[in-house]
């Protein structure tokens, strides 16, 4: 053996730094899209979520349920009605729930609400068609969230 210390030069670390930081410039944007993209999905989830829990609520308790959307504000929120149809008065059964800032909506529900009667079925003003939310960003729609007159609500 010689005397000769085994380890690393100056040079080889400051390379191996150089590889590590141009790997991760390359490897930022992906992870920035992949995590704007787990907005969006998540937002999505949230608001199907909620619509089909106003869906099941609507059946077990005999009640009309519906969620209220404002698309100005980037919220919804769901409320229960007195009765099982036309109910005169509404109440907050769960708090606004607000996008993140990246996430916008735009929705086709007629007065930005969904209700669902007792039956389980949506109240959509034209008979036979499908409401839509899309959840988007700046440019263009990431998911479309679709009520259908039966109360299916689907996630596309």
């Amino acid at each position: 053996m010689n005397n000769r210390q085994r380890g690393f030069s100056l040079v080889e670390l400051l390379i191996a730094i150089a590889i590590a930081g141009i790997l991760a410039a390359i490897a930022f944007p992906s992870f920035t899209q992949l995590r704007q993209n787990l907005q969006y999905r998540e937002a999505a989830r949230d608001v199907a979520s909620a619509l089909r829990d106003a869906r099941a609520r609507a059946i077990s308790r005999n009640l009309e349920y519906k969620v209220v959307f404002e698309q100005v504000n980037r919220r919804y929120k769901m409320q229960e009605g007195n009765l099982s149809s036309n109910s005169g008065s509404w109440i907050d059964i769960k708090n606004w729930a607000i996008f993140p800032t990246e996430v916008n909506m735009n929705d086709t529900f007629t007065n930005e609400t969904v209700t669902f009667k007792p039956n389980g079925r949506s109240d959509i003003a034209v008979a036979g068609a499908a409401d839509t939310l899309s959840i988007r960003d700046s440019s263009s729609t990431r998911f479309t969230i679709t009520v259908t007159p039966t109360g299916r609500v689907r996630i596309s």
